[in-house]
């Protein structure tokens, strides 16, 4: 299942990528009819309300931890807005269970992270969507709690452009680090958000 996992995980980022380096090659050719903004925006202030960019999320899609675990589906629930531009704080909250491969007690989490992001601009289709950043929360299972730790990355692509309320579509991808020696663990889930 890991090898699928990483397939999967390759052809994303290979889709990613190339559709990049597409788009890429349509702005070069316009270059001398209009210039191409920069994808690391400037730190600014919040002037207008649309620019808070207030959000909630359901995502969907497969946990899968190291060692002696099978991957399994993750559901959770997703907040957040962008208190200073490219700046965006959120949280999140995902579950998981994971059957044990050697008849131990199969790995059940619900995490609660914090996050802190950077959101990219510019023109370039997906990456002016695009974001990354890292998370930091309680890591809860049957046993116990722990600290966990996750650098995450996504995009979300709008259904329409302009401000004002729209649904976007996107995923998102974390490795997340816990405290213990419990597994860690790689999500990738795909992403439903409401903005506000």
């Amino acid at each position: 299942m890991n090898q699928v996992l990483l397939r999967a995980v390759i052809a994303c980022v290979a889709v990613f990528f190339a559709a990049n380096a597409n788009a890429q090659m349509e702005d070069e050719r316009s270059a001398s009819e209009q210039s191409v903004a920069s994808p690391f925006p400037k730190p600014t202030r919040i002037e207008d309300k649309s620019e808070f960019r207030p959000h909630l999320g359901v995502t969907a899609g497969v946990a899968n931890p190291e060692g002696s675990y099978d991957a399994a589906p993750e559901f959770g629930l997703d907040v957040g807005f962008q208190p200073y531009i490219p700046f965006g704080v959120g949280a999140s909250i995902t579950t998981s269970r994971n059957t044990a491969k050697n008849g131990a007690h199969d790995l059940e989490r619900t995490s609660i992270l914090a996050r802190g992001t950077y959101n990219f601009g510019g023109s370039t289709p997906v990456i002016k969507n695009s974001w990354v950043g890292i998370a930091l929360g309680p890591v809860f299972r049957h046993d116990g709690t722990d600290l966990g730790v996750a650098p995450v990355i996504g995009f979300d692509i709008p259904l329409r452009e302009g401000p004002g309320k729209y649904l976007s579509i996107g995923a998102d991808a974390k490795y997340l680090a816990v405290s213990s020696d419990n597994a860690d663990a790689f999500s990738l889930n795909g992403v439903v958000k409401y903005w506000f």
